[in-house]
């Protein structure tokens, strides 16, 4: 993974701390968002996932505030009305990269996903994910 991560950040232009949590958050967006048995094979197939997903949820931004329940409901109503798309713009917000520099993350994390994944496992994925399907377009 971390080579992946300096390969990321590379082709975004930030620093490998933006791009390990964006590339974590990411993750761990896909994995909330698809079947078991795609989770199951990033866990098995991609060592180091689980310790970017982990490290990168677990940091907490300093200027956030807890998160009430009110709040998720008026996030997931948001994510909704955008077609999965609030998600996406709140990981780009909370790594501090551009929406341009997570777009050419994104394009690495989606073939890198079907190098070690394959093609059909990253199409189950864009389906569950709708922002991610926007990017293969």
């Amino acid at each position: 993974m971390d080579e992946f991560i300096k390969q990321a950040a590379s082709a975004a232009g930030v620093d490998e701390a933006q791009a390990k949590k964006f590339v974590g958050m990411v993750l761990e967006q896909i994995q909330k968002k698809s079947p078991e048995e795609v989770t199951t094979e990033m866990d098995s197939k991609i060592p180091g996932a689980r310790a970017v997903i982990d490290e990168s949820v677990n940091q907490k931004d300093e200027k956030e505030m807890p998160c009430m329940p009110v709040l998720d409901m008026i996030k997931n109503l948001i994510d909704q009305l955008t077609g999965g798309n609030a998600g996406m713009l709140e990981i780009v917000q909370k790594s501090g990269v551009t929406p341009e520099q997570g777009t050419d993350m994104l394009k690495k994390i989606l073939a890198f996903l079907e190098e070690k994944l394959g093609a059909e496992t990253v199409k189950k994925i864009t389906a569950q994910v709708p922002a991610l399907s926007k990017i293969t377009a």
